[in-house]
């Protein structure tokens, strides 16, 4: 066609240092929060499942389902294998972390247990083991 000139194309190694250059200014702290944001969530499918790392984040996270607009806390946690995120939700698990009051830089293990049945209701629930540090708390204390 005339007037029209065809883009000629990149060789390879240039695209390379176009993406190296892009790169350069993506600081140590960028990429640990972009390793935040892309981290998968944990919930314990069967029961015996355990996540234990030390928590690196705490952030604000919100949803919008059938219950309403819901703000709550978004635990991100560090282990051997990488990021995971602990989304507080659920009346067992919100319980719990503000029971123990979990802070970043602390050792935190959940374990799932399994689907519960109530024992003064027909209810059910998703039981769950939240540890910080060495202290666990117990689902049925007895005194």
């Amino acid at each position: 066609m005339a007037g029209h000139e065809v883009p000629e194309v990149m060789p390879e190694y240039e695209a390379e240092r176009i993406r190296e250059q892009a790169s350069a200014d993506v600081t140590p702290e960028l990429q640990q929060q972009l390793a935040f944001l892309g981290a998968p969530a944990w919930y314990g499918k069967n029961p015996g499942d355990t996540l234990s790392g030390q928590i690196v984040t705490i952030q604000r996270a919100e949803l919008d389902n059938e219950f309403g607009h819901q703000v709550y806390p978004k635990i991100i946690v560090e282990n051997s294998v990488g990021y995971y995120a602990v989304h507080v939700l659920g009346e067992i698990l919100s319980n719990r972390f503000n029971e123990l009051k979990p802070s970043v830089g602390d050792r935190l293990t959940i374990q799932y247990h399994g689907k519960v049945k109530a024992k003064n209701s027909d209810r059910t629930y998703q039981n769950l083991t939240v540890m910080v540090g060495d202290v666990a708390t117990v689902e049925d204390w007895k005194f």
